[in-house]
């Protein structure tokens, strides 16, 4: 049974321009999916979709189901509550998250206040601990910090300890990963799969970082110009994909260009794919095969 699931997912800005273009995917409890592509493609548009926090001067068409509900059917105040509680979200934007004028460990208390009414000196003492699990040591003082006073990769930490506090059953991410070090990166990794393995949670992570999606990602799907062009099991697509796109963004090589602005009324890579045919003047159909995975291709290789 699906977790969390986008149906058709459509996001115009004010011009009427079509950012995204129609995103279906489904994750299962458990389940990882790596969301993959170049910067536009629509990766975070995605994951804003879902949480239900779009900037304003844009406009939503769509479904979000998370545990069978229709997500974007509640109320607001009823969509507050399951968020951060239910479903975290971690932006990639740290410091636009975090409040500049609050201290870190009281931003980190005060989520646990509101979703698990604990006292201020129990949130206080819940905090230090959320913190120091993210290696922000000593916790006591950095929870008395300010944003501003840390550097990105421990803001990042700071929205990582806040979120996972909650121990929500998924967990949407946006590029988390990308302003930790290394060591940072791994632990991060080593959590993610110990809350997947332990707790059965649901994740949705948006990365650039391929050997990331590879070390954790049950299912990858490739995003380019608003559209999801191939997506299935994660060892499957990174290894061998069939998209004319994804082989080019995963470096297998190709002299793929770039189409110019996002018309999808027939393949937009259609004059650099070997296996272009008439049809492909049309716009491509989801195809599936026999492979588990699903393409945006009218001659997906594998079929």
């Amino acid at each position: 049974m699906a977790i969390l699931e986008g149906v058709n997912l459509r996001v115009r800005n004010r011009q009427g321009e079509s950012l995204l273009a129609g995103v279906d995917f489904k994750v299962g409890a458990g389940e990882v999916l790596f969301l993959l592509g170049p910067s536009g493609a629509g990766k975070s548009l995605t994951l804003l979709s879902l949480a239900g926090l779009l900037p304003s001067g844009l406009s939503f068409e769509g479904r979000v189901v998370f545990k069978g509900r229709d997500f974007t059917a509640l109320s607001p105040r009823r969509r507050r509550k399951v968020l951060g509680k239910e479903l975290g979200l971690v932006l990639q934007e740290p410091g636009l998250a975090l409040d500049p004028v609050v201290p870190v460990g009281r931003q980190v208390g005060e989520v646990l206040k509101v979703h698990y009414g604990l006292s201020r000196r129990e949130a206080f003492t819940s905090a230090e601990a959320a913190l120091a699990q993210e290696g922000l040591r000593p916790a006591a003082l950095i929870g008395k910090s300010y944003a501003y006073a840390l550097s990105g990769g421990m803001r990042q930490r700071v929205l990582l300890a806040q979120v996972l506090s909650l121990a929500p059953d998924a967990l949407l991410l946006d590029e988390a990963a990308g302003a930790l070090d290394l060591l940072r990166r791994a632990d991060l990794a080593w959590r993610v799969s110990r809350e997947v393995m332990e707790r059965g949670i649901t994740v949705v992570w948006v990365s650039h970082d391929l050997r990331l999606a590879r070390s954790l990602a049950g299912r990858v799907a490739v995003l380019a110009m608003g559209r999801v062009v191939e997506s299935g099991p994660a060892r499957m697509v990174l290894d061998e994909p069939f998209h004319p796109f994804s082989r080019w963004f995963l470096g297998r090589g190709g002299s793929l260009g770039a189409p110019a602005g996002r018309d999808w009324r027939g393949c937009p890579w259609r004059a650099g794919c070997p296996r272009a045919d008439d049809r492909c003047r049309e716009a491509p159909p989801l195809t599936k095969t026999a492979n588990g995975r699903e393409v945006l291709c009218w001659n997906p290789r594998g079929r």
